[in-house]
């Protein structure tokens, strides 16, 4: 410090001073004994001044090594909560993105199991109504031509009967798989439509995952820029505090040297 230096300057040209004028054999009969006093006691204001000053410079040196210390506890502490509130609000949106999505899985599970159980419910009775259509278009045909039969002459009858089978054979040939092509025609066509509909529906929900994902991960990022922007501004008006403070204190060490 450049206090200190001009103290002990002023402490040397005293101790010189007493040397020259003590250590001489002479006796000066003017010698002022006021003088003498003053002298001697400025070399012991200087030397506790000195003291003083050297026991003040340590406890400032101190005290900026604590506040030091102090500081980065704060600045540790800081980062930590950041990085805590970090984790928390990543996995509390992490949660609600994976209930959500198990929310539609399921869902979307339970539609497929009802419209699997419709398709095969639908498929079935349509099998039963084709079922009883061929009963009873054979039971009409055969009735039919029992009344031909009883209605034709004996001369007739044997050869009208074998006509009335072989058409009946082939009609019923020809509706059952004119039936069998409808039915596969049926099939072919739901199952077109359940096909597109599963596309559309994985794609909306596909489409809807990704767009909830980005708005959740810029909400979160927006969080935490925040939250970092609000602690930046805690520890800025924190660390002026501090420092004003020790500014202050050092100036008031200083300003009271004169007074002890």
């Amino acid at each position: 410090m450049k206090v200190l230096k001009s103290t002990k300057g002023k402490i040397a040209v005293a101790i010189i001073a007493a040397g020259l004028i003590f250590g001489t054999g002479f006796v000066f009969a003017n010698t002022d004994i006021g003088q003498q006093l003053r002298a001697w006691y400025e070399a012991l204001f200087n030397q506790k001044s000195e003291e003083v000053m050297t026991a003040i410079d340590e406890e400032i040196n101190q005290k900026g090594s604590e506040a030091r210390e102090q500081y980065y506890e704060f600045a540790n502490e800081a980062t930590d909560e950041i990085h805590s509130t970090r984790d928390d609000v990543t996995a509390s949106a992490l949660s609600a993105i994976e209930t959500a999505k198990n929310s539609h899985l399921e869902n979307l599970n339970g539609a497929k199991e009802e419209i699997l159980e419709a398709v095969g419910v639908d498929f079935y009775q349509l099998f039963l109504d084709g079922y009883f259509e061929i009963l009873r278009i054979a039971e009409e045909g055969l009735n039919s031509a029992r009344e031909g039969l009883t209605a034709h002459t004996g001369a007739v009858g044997e050869e009208a009967l074998n006509q009335v089978t072989q058409d009946l054979t082939a009609a019923k040939e020809q509706a059952v798989a004119e039936l069998e092509d409808a039915i596969e025609q049926a099939k072919a066509e739901i199952t077109e439509q359940v096909n597109l509909y599963a596309e559309g529906v994985n794609y909306s929900l596909v489409k809807e995952l990704n767009f909830k994902y980005e708005e959740v991960i810029n909400a979160i990022e927006e969080i935490k820029d925040n939250l970092v922007e609000e602690q930046k501004a805690i520890l800025t008006a924190a660390a002026q505090e501090l420092e004003a403070e020790a500014l202050a204190a050092m100036e008031e060490v200083i300003n009271n040297i004169g007074n002890n």
